[in-house]
C-alpha cells in the first residue's frame, strides 16, 4: 500500500511538473514573440499579410497597444455571444467588461484628439456593442423583423464611426473606414449566426477571420495616427510612451 501511494505521489508530482513546464513554455513563446516585435532595431517594420508597415520604437508601442484593445474587443464580443446564446449566468458581467473595452479604446485616442473626441468615440462604440446585442436578442427570439431593424441601425452606427474618425484624421478615408467596419460587422454576424445554429466549426472559422481583419483594421488606425503626428513618434522622445504626450490641433473631433 505504501509503495502504491508513493508511486501515485510520484506520478502526480511528475504531472504537475510537466504541466508547469508546458505552461511556462507557452508563456515564454508568447512573451518572446511580443518582445521580438517590440524591440526590432533600426528602421525595420512590423509586417504581415494583414497589416500595414509600421515603424518600430515608440510607434510599435502604439501599434501593439491598439492591437491589444481590438483583441479584447473581439474576444469579449465572442464571450458575450457564447454566454448569451447558452443562457450562462455570466452574461451581464461579460457585457460590462465588453462595454469597458469601448471606454479603453476611446481613452486611447485622447492624447491625440482630446477628451471630447475620446468620449464621443466611446459613445459610438458602445452603440456598436448595444446594436449587436439587440440583433442577437431578436435573432435568438426568432424575431426576424426586429433583427433586420436592429441590423440597419447597426450599420448606420458603423457609418457614423467612420465619418467621425475620417473627420479627425485625413489619413483615414471615410470610404475605407466604412468598408473595414462593414467587414467587421459582417464577420461578427456570421460568428453569431453560426453559434446560434450550432455550427461550431463555422463559428471558429468566423472568429479566425474576425481576428485577422481586426488586426488589419487596428494597424490601419495606428498607421494613420503615426502619419498625422510624426513628431510624437520621433526618436527625440526617447522611450517616452506616446500615450503620455498631449497635442492640440485644429483636426480635433468634438
Amino acid at each position: 500500500m505504501k509503495h502504491e501511494d508513493a508511486t501515485k505521489g510520484k506520478i502526480t508530482i511528475a504531472a504537475i511538473m510537466f504541466s508547469a513546464a508546458l505552461l511556462f513554455g507557452m508563456i515564454s513563446n508568447l512573451y518572446g514573440y511580443h518582445v521580438q516585435r517590440a524591440t526590432a532595431a533600426g528602421t525595420t517594420a512590423i509586417t504581415d499579410q494583414n497589416s500595414s508597415a509600421i515603424p518600430t520604437g515608440i510607434a510599435t508601442n502604439l501599434a501593439l497597444g491598439l492591437r491589444d484593445l481590438w483583441v479584447e474587443h473581439i474576444v469579449y464580443t465572442r464571450n458575450y455571444i457564447i454566454s448569451y446564446v447558452a443562457g450562462l449566468p455570466d452574461t451581464n458581467v461579460v457585457t460590462q467588461r465588453l462595454l469597458k473595452n469601448q471606454e479603453d479604446i476611446g481613452n486611447a485616442i485622447k492624447p491625440f484628439y482630446g477628451e471630447s473626441a475620446g468620449t464621443k468615440l466611446t459613445g459610438l462604440l458602445k452603440g456598436h456593442i448595444l446594436g449587436a446585442v439587440a440583433i442577437l436578442k431578436a435573432a435568438k427570439a426568432g424575431n426576424s423583423t426586429g433583427a433586420a431593424s436592429a441590423g440597419k441601425k447597426w450599420y448606420e452606427n458603423a457609418d457614423q464611426i467612420a465619418v467621425f474618425l475620417a473627420s479627425a484624421n485625413p489619413n483615414w478615408p471615410v470610404q475605407d473606414l466604412k468598408t473595414m467596419l462593414h467587414n467587421h460587422l459582417a464577420r461578427t454576424k456570421s460568428e453569431a449566426v453560426a453559434r446560434l445554429t450550432g455550427n461550431y466549426t463555422g463559428d471558429i472559422a468566423a472568429f479566425d477571420k474576425i481576428h485577422r481583419q481586426a488586426m488589419m483594421m487596428s494597424d490601419e488606425l495606428a498607421d494613420g495616427i503615426i502619419k498625422q503626428f510624426p513628431d510624437k513618434f520621433s526618436t527625440t522622445f526617447g522611450t517616452t510612451s506616446s500615450t503620455n504626450a498631449t497635442h492640440s490641433t485644429s483636426t480635433k473631433a468634438g
